[in-house]
């Protein structure tokens, strides 16, 4: 916007994200000054995030923006559900679940947390294997859990990827469509020499008929008939092509 406008960005810079990232990654240089400043070394983790200001120049990036910002209802949709169930489930599994394994006595739900911690795992289709339900209505939560874990994870993951199609169609799409600008001079005769100028714009694959008119007269006197009724190509006429790429 500060480009657009004309104005420097240079004085908003330091207030953004990125600006804020740089500046603490530069404090680590005041260790080489004292040395009692050494733990400000810990701020060199911060230029990983600088990472970030390379994706400006990937359309990859760009690509997976555009496919996540227009899908974000459904992503959200799905994220509320799978939040929702996370925490239904862990209560349902901490309430019914005994704290302490009675054939190992070892400690299973003993806090709420395990259970979300559970849920989470098993909603997701990992099973670690460390805290698992002993009883015969908990295992059957994490039947369900499995099934709706994979249901959703997919539905996820279908989405972004025919978005992701749905993008790479349309940037080959639009690669297949580039625009050409076809300049037309020419001179034909009615009632006197008339002038005339046109600017087309076409498709790539149009380009190739304007190619073949630039090479055939009768074609041409064809087209000036065309677009010029009244014109008498019979009495002389000349045409001149310019072929600009928008590519």
């Amino acid at each position: 916007d500060s480009y657009k406008s004309g104005r420097p960005c240079w004085r908003r810079y330091p207030f953004t994200f990125m600006g804020a990232t740089d500046l603490l990654s530069i404090i680590p240089v005041l260790g080489m000054i004292n040395n009692k400043l050494s733990l400000t070394k810990i701020f060199r983790l911060v230029r990983i995030v600088a990472i970030l200001k390379y994706s400006r120049y990937s359309d990859k990036d760009d690509l997976m923006l555009r496919v996540l910002k227009k899908n974000l209802s459904v992503i959200k949709t799905i994220s509320i559900f799978m939040f929702l169930y996370v925490y239904i489930s862990a209560l349902m599994i901490y309430n019914i679940e005994p704290p302490i394994n009675p054939s190992t006595g070892e400690e299973t739900f003993s806090t709420f947390f395990d259970a979300v911690y559970w849920s989470v795992v098993t909603l997701t289709t990992v099973g670690y294997g460390d805290i698992y339900p002993v009883t015969l209505l908990g295992k059957i939560i994490s039947i369900c859990s499995m099934i709706c874990g994979v249901g959703m994870i997919a539905t996820v993951s279908s989405v972004v990827t025919a978005g992701i199609v749905e993008e790479i169609n349309k940037i080959n799409q639009s690669k297949s469509n580039v625009m050409a600008k076809v300049t037309i001079k020419g001179v034909y005769q009615m009632n006197g020499p008339k002038p005339f100028q046109r600017i087309i714009e076409c498709s790539q694959s149009e380009v190739g008929y304007y190619t073949q008119l630039a090479g055939n007269k009768s074609k041409q006197a064809q087209w000036i008939q065309a677009n010029f009724p009244g014109a008498d190509t019979s009495r002389g006429f000349s045409m001149a092509f310019n072929f600009k790429y928008n590519i």
